[in-house]
């Protein structure tokens, strides 16, 4: 009997067919997990169920514990804490693992997104939207899954669909975002009701997507989102439906015919402006657009009528010229098309394919020496652009047209360049520099050339010049200051010019900055490196250097905070994790900084740098197999001297002495000068009791550098265990010896010794006097104790070895 009362045991795993509805009172059963730990908590609170995340650009979820959905209808109620700053809250769902799931967001700036993670993929479905239905307080969100369907209702408001077959089903949970306004984000989840009973989805689905409408504007916006992209097709269903809703207007036809274009519907195109173009005759950008659609369709004559016809009222732009312009060119009228090349570069002369279109026109024509001149000039515009690939198709028709000029030759040399033949391009602009060709680039790209092979005077000397040739040119400037700066050399001058000609170039900032960390001031460096991230903040350089800018201001959080959105943009980008490995390593947290380098090395296992760091860590976290396991690679890859200075600590903390006095001296081969390896050494010597050996390094380290405080301390260490302190009575000078010594010999003073020797002992009271000291006390020529008034003597050991040191 008892048997029948058992509970049925549940399948957490299970794809339920159920209706689950709670608002988290508490009398009701809570499926969804709660966590605690260092970033983020969650649990039943009086506002429902909260997730709170304590730190900036932190994702979380917290997902139920029991069943998989896969179609549903969902409904939430959501609230984010009016004091979080930017932050989202939204539902995760279709959820495996923490690789991959689908989640949904509402921004707290009135915007929401959708993406699938797959394999740890952030893919992107929907990017933020802006949406007129989120507002502060509570949100009604509704989601209806539905096989591959996906629609999202805010207030019960159409706000955005899809089709994505990536996770077919999966648990649901509730998401939230902070971003970098406020240290803490709180998210509650009110209500929660979830139908995935078969029957009652369908009737959502068929109520929700099909009968009630939906108005044209939201689909429009969805539409922009989707176009902006590059998911033409997805803009396109959007737009059709939107049309269909009667959002009948000019700008719905001509979005639809911009993203049939995209898709190379050219048929579908024309149609969409033709509608456009009923509905408002006058719309410019749909006039036009008609010229280049019937291009695009190889209608030639159709496309040359239209345009004659709409010229008059486009006199000035550009683009229906060179349109016009390639029409006649399809059918062969050179000169027509030449002349409306012309016309469509006196309006726009910044375009190099105005100039390459009048160029071929011009060769067409049998003129060999314009079509020369357009296409040279176009290269110089190409070149600026840093449009290589543009420059390289170029070529074959300007080496035809005379492969003897100049500045052909200078243009192959510049796609040298680029395919990184610098030998090839080297040899080609020194002829050209030497026969007196002065052209900027050919100067600018032989200085870049000398200073990667290390020819750091003949570089500067060029990179001058270019800048002399045109010194307009930013980038000219900008180069220069850069080799300068690393080599170590005042790069200011050519910086401000660099900054004064593109003051908001992302690069020009960076430099700025980089030189400010470096020379100071400190705090103004933050400002440009700000300026930089913000016009290019998917720049990993810029991100290092801001957060290193950050780190050095004792703005650690913030600095971790930078790193962070970089590598949730970029995912594990090895070299921003090596960089994070770096400042944890710098605090001193070496098992958060070992994780980043691990990482570092999935992503490039060969790298040297990845290999050192993390084997510096291990060494710290007494990690001594992995850290071996790591510097055997680099020995056998790329032995260089910090390699081996690091062979060297393992090996003491080994206890295998010998080696590490090995390790520590083919380090100082490569680099003899090097103090940290140097001390290294002496604390090797130091500690197996050759303090001679020991103190020659400590003192030839103190010479360069007096301030090194770490051969202080080792001076200090050794002296404590070997030598002792004299001292002169008067002034206080001190002299070190060695605690043993052999018998001295006795010593007879010729000459003048200097003023810091010893002078002697008072064989009565025992003081010591230095020259400086007891020449003011004389008798008889010979130096006499200034209390006592005995003459000195050499007396001891010590004494002995001292005056023999100063003799010698």
């Amino acid at each position: 009997m008892f048997s029948l009362l058992k509970r049925k045991k549940v399948n957490p795993d299970a794809i339920a067919d159920e209706l689950w509805e709670t608002s988290f009172k508490w009398y009701q059963k809570n499926r969804i997990t709660p966590e605690e730990n260092d970033q983020y908590s969650s649990g039943v609170t009086a506002s429902g169920f909260s997730l709170e995340l304590k730190k900036k650009s932190l994702f979380a979820w917290s997902n139920s514990r029991l069943f998989h959905y896969r179609d549903f209808h969902l409904e939430a109620k959501l609230s984010l804490a009016g004091s979080n700053g930017y932050s989202a809250a939204g539902i995760v769902f279709h959820y495996i693992n923490e690789e991959n799931f689908y989640y949904f967001l509402i921004s707290s700036r009135g915007a929401f997104r959708c993406d699938v993670v797959f394999n740890a993929n952030p893919i992107h479905l929907i990017e933020w939207t802006e949406c007129p239905f989120i507002k502060e307080g509570e949100i009604d969100l509704r989601i209806i899954a539905h096989g591959s369907f996906y629609s999202f209702y805010i207030d019960d408001e159409w706000v955005a669909e899809f089709s994505d077959d990536t996770i077919p089903a999966g648990r649901l949970g509730l998401a939230a975002q902070n971003y970098n306004e406020s240290e803490n984000a709180l998210i509650n989840l009110k209500k929660l009701k979830v139908d995935s009973r078969p029957l009652q989805v369908e009737q959502a689905y068929y109520r929700w997507v099909h009968y009630i409408p939906v108005l044209p504007e939201y689909r429009r916006k969805l539409a922009e989102t989707f176009f902006s992209m590059g998911r033409f097709t997805a803009a396109v269903v959007q737009l059709k439906k939107a049309l269909r809703a009667g959002g009948e207007s000019a700008e719905l036809h001509f979005q639809l015919a911009a993203s049939f274009l995209h898709l190379k519907l050219y048929d579908e195109a024309l149609e969409s402006i033709e509608k456009s173009l009923s509905l408002e005759p006058e719309k410019s950008e749909a006039v036009i657009e008609k010229a280049n659609i019937l291009y695009l369709k190889d209608e030639f004559a159709r496309g040359r009528g239209y345009i004659k016809k709409i010229i008059s009222s486009y006199k000035k732009n550009s683009l229906l010229w060179n349109l016009l312009g390639n029409n006649e060119f399809a059918l062969k009228n050179w000169q027509a098309a030449y002349k409306a090349y012309k016309k469509a570069i006196s309006l726009d002369n910044q375009l190099p394919i105005y100039l390459i279109n009048a160029g071929r026109a011009a060769r067409e024509m049998g003129e060999r020496k314009e079509a020369l001149d357009l296409y040279l000039q176009a290269s110089r515009l190409l070149f600026k652009l840093e449009d290589y690939a543009e420059i390289y198709f170029l070529l074959p028709s300007v080496k035809q047209l005379d492969p003897e000029n100049r500045e052909v030759v200078a243009l192959e040399g510049k796609i040298l360049f680029h395919e990184q033949k610098f030998a090839e391009a080297e040899k080609l602009f020194s002829e050209l520099i030497h026969s007196g060709y002065e052209e900027s680039s050919v100067f600018f790209l032989y200085g870049l050339i000398l200073a990667a092979e290390n020819n750091r005077v003949a570089a500067l000397k060029y990179l001058e010049q270019a800048t002399q040739l045109e010194p307009d040119y930013y980038l000219y400037w900008f180069h220069l200051a850069e080799k300068l700066f690393l080599s170590g050399d005042d790069p200011m001058a050519a910086l401000k010019k660099a900054f004064e000609l593109a003051p908001d170039d992302h690069w020009v900032n960076n430099l700025y900055g980089l030189v400010l960390l470096r020379n100071g001031p400190l705090s103004d460096a933050g400002s440009y490196l700000q300026k930089a991230l913000d016009q290019a903040p998917a720049e990993r350089d810029i991100l290092i250097n801001f957060s290193e800018y950050l780190f050095r201001t004792e703005q650690h959080e913030k600095a971790f905070s930078v790193i962070g959105e970089g590598l949730k943009a970029a995912g594990d980008d090895p070299q921003l994790l090596n960089h994070r490995g770096n400042l944890f390593s710098r605090l001193k947290k070496h098992r958060e900084a070992a994780a980043d380098y691990e990482i570092a090395l999935k992503a490039d296992p060969d790298n040297p740098e990845y290999m050192e760091n993390c084997a510096a860590c291990s060494i710290e976290l007494d990690m001594i197999m992995r850290a071996e396991e790591l510097l055997l690679k680099l020995l056998e890859r790329s032995p260089g001297a910090s390699v081996y200075n690091r062979v060297g600590n393992l090996a003491l903390i080994k206890r295998e002495y010998k080696r590490a006095e090995l390790a520590f001296k083919e380090a100082l081969k490569l680099e003899p000068g090097n103090s940290e390896i140097n001390l290294n050494l002496a604390a090797l010597y130091l500690q197996q009791g050759l303090h001679k050996q020991a103190k020659e390094l400590i003192i030839a380290i103190l010479y360069k550098q007096p301030d090194s405080a770490g051969a202080v301390k080792l001076l200090t260490q050794l002296r404590k265990n070997y030598e002792l302190k004299i001292e002169c009575a008067s002034c206080s000078r001190e002299w070190w010896v060695p605690r043993e010594l052999p018998p001295q010999r006795g010593l007879k003073l010729r000459g003048e010794p200097p003023g810091e020797a010893p002078a002697g002992k008072c064989p009565a009271c025992g003081k010591i006097y230095c020259i400086a000291c007891a020449s003011d006390h004389l008798r008889d020529k010979r130096f006499v104790c200034a209390d006592c008034g005995e003459f000195l003597k050499f007396s001891g050991d010590q004494l002995k070895y001292l005056i023999a040191k100063y003799i010698a």
